[in-house]
Order: structure tokens, then sequence, then C-alpha cells
């Protein structure tokens, strides 16, 4: 009976039904997910009106907050995140994929030019909302250690000037399938999966610990004390940024270098890196001078740098994110803590935000 099931086309079935309930279940799920967003929009938006007529009345506003909370049920935060929610898009224009996980994140924010700026990069690099609490985590300890140059940046941005950084994670590949072995890198693979390094390498290497894995996944590589690599499942988008060491050679101009990347696997690559996001004065300009020598004095003072790279532009210099971090010897904390050069120029005004 099974036999003749199958012969009359029943896997076929099976495999659309199962097709329909999948796309069924995602499809509920973003309706759910959005009506959610339009929920609390709409919380915000009746609050904030209410709390207008009677703005003339000090600290009625949070006696309001706290009786709507304690007789609808609705917790605080919750009241005033919607509220805050409201207020940084009125008109409900809402970015991509962003869920109300990641608006409750955004809105943690000490500004809404950084809220601005955080939702338009969480939604170009499609962060996760954790992937987006590292990011603003690593931004609020990069601007305690600078202190007074955050108030600076402040002062000076506008809110389309403010550039969130691209932090990424160490040692974490995409799988590539190799070449087709005909010449054109347009035909379809022969099977063999890769390591995308970056920068156009690709390294077949054995794939320990993750023999399951097809093209397309990320994988993070862990060496041991004896030299050999293994594998895990990368940790979401962040794998989608090639994040190494690297040693600068040479500073061309406010927003250019040369260095040395180490894509791992005792693999060097020489790079031009363009800082992403951000154009300097050109040399010989007084201005362009001031911005070169700028960037090689900070970088002097650093034994190494990270670079997390995105895409070349239109001249094939990749474009990069630049951390450093004088006198630190630890890679994960120049990554994390360090000095974000590309807005180290922005806000001393050597250089302007672009966007490419």
């Amino acid at each position: 009976m099974t036999n003749a099931l199958v012969q009359d086309g029943f896997e076929d079935l099976k495999g659309e039904v199962v097709r329909l309930m999948h796309g069924g279940k995602m499809k509920a799920e973003q309706a759910f997910l959005d009506e959610t967003l339009r929920t609390y929009h709409g919380i915000g938006q009746v609050l904030d009106h209410y709390l207008l007529q009677k703005k003339d009345r000090a600290e009625y506003g949070e006696r309001v907050v706290l009786r709507l909370s304690q007789e609808v049920g609705i917790g605080k935060s919750a009241l005033y995140s919607g509220l805050a929610f409201f207020r940084l898009n009125p008109k409900f224009q809402t970015h991509g994929k962003l869920t109300w996980s990641h608006y409750r994140a955004l809105l943690a924010l000490p500004s809404v030019e950084d809220q601005h700026a955080y939702e338009m990069a969480a939604d170009e690099n499609e962060w996760s909302v954790r992937e987006l609490e590292t990011q603003i985590r690593a931004m609020t300890l990069e601007d305690s250690d600078q202190g007074t140059l955050s108030a600076l940046s402040s002062a000076v941005l506008r809110p389309d000037e403010n550039l969130p950084a691209l932090r990424g994670w160490f040692y974490t590949y995409r799988l590539v399938e190799g070449s087709s072995g005909q010449g054109d890198p347009s035909l379809p693979g022969d099977g063999d999966l890769r390591l995308d390094l970056g920068f156009g390498t690709h390294l077949a290497w054995p794939l320990k610990g993750v023999e399951e894995a097809r093209a397309g996944d990320y994988l993070t590589a862990t060496r041991d004390r004896s030299g050999d690599y293994s594998f895990a499942p990368g940790d979401g988008r962040p794998a989608a940024f090639y994040t190494y060491i690297a040693r600068v050679i040479r500073v061309i101009d406010g927003d250019t270098i040369w260095v040395d990347i180490d894509c791992g696997f005792r693999v060097w690559c020489r790079q031009k890196v363009r800082l992403r996001g951000i154009d300097s004065p050109e040399l010989p300009t007084a201005a362009g001078v001031r911005a070169k020598s700028f960037a090689a004095r900070e970088l002097a003072e650093a034994t190494f740098v990270v670079v997390t790279t995105t895409k070349p532009d239109k001249y094939d210099r990749y474009l990069g994110d630049v951390f450093y971090a004088p006198g630190e010897d630890d890679p994960e904390r120049v990554l994390r803590e360090g000095k974000f050069l590309n807005r180290e120029l922005l806000v001393r005004g050597l250089a302007e935000r672009v966007k490419r």
C-alpha cells in the first residue's frame, strides 16, 4: 500500500501540504509581529494626545501612567515604551522586519538621533534583537570611555550624520560551494564546500564538528592548542561582517589605509580599506593633511587594529570599520570597547558623513 501511494504522487502531496503549513505559520507570526507594533503605536498615540491636553499640570503624566498600568494590567515600562515609540515614528513608518523587541532596545538609546541611526542600521544589516543590543552596548561603552567626545558628538552631528559601528565576530565565515571547474563562476559548483575568508579568498578545509553544514551557512572556527580547527554554527547576522585583526601598513589619507589582515588559518591578505560611511577632504589640501595626520597619529599608538569589512566600493576598495585601543593587547576588548576611527574623524570635523 505504501509503495502504491508513493507511486501515485503521495510524496508530492505531502511536500505541498508541509510547504503550505510552513508558509501559513510564517505569515501568522509576521502578522502577529506587525499587529504588536501597531498596538503599541496606537497606545502611545492616545497616551500622547491625552498628556498633551494636561501638559500644564506638573507630575500629572507620571500619575496617569501609574494608574493606567494598575487598572489595565500593562506594565509602566511598556506604556512609556509605547509613548516613546509613537514619538519616534508618529506616522508609523517602521523599518523592514524590525519587531517590537527591536524597538524596545532602540528606545533605550539616549537620543532620537541615535534611535533613528540604529533603527536604519538594524534594518540594513538584518540584526537580530540580540545583535542590536550588542551593538548598542558597545556604543555605550565607547561613549562612556570618551567622556567629552560624546558630548561633542551630540553637539556637532546632525541626525543623518550619526554612524553606528558594525562589530562582527572573530573567525566567523560563510560557507560557499566550490567552482564547477569549467572556468565559469556563474555555473553550479561541484559540491565541495569552502570557507569564504573574504577578499575573494576561499579555503578548502575539513569541517570538523559541522559535517552536515551546507553552502550559505555561517561557521565560527576555534583553534585548539595542537593547532587543529573545529567549527560551530555562526551566531546570526554578525557573521555577515568579516572581522579580523590587522596591522596597519600605511595611512594613505584620512579615510583610506593599507592593512595586512589576518584572515585565520595562517592566511594573510594585504588590502586597501576605505573607511565606511565617511569622506575626508582630498590631499594635498590643508583639511586633507589634517585628516591624514590625525588618523596616522591615532593608529601609530596601536599595536594592531580590528577591521570589520562589508563590501567593495565602486573602485574595488573594501569598505570597513576600524577599531583601535592604544596599549590594549586583547583583540576582543579592542573590538568591543576600542575607539571607532570612522566616528572619531566624523566627530572632530575631519570627515563628512556619506552613504555608500
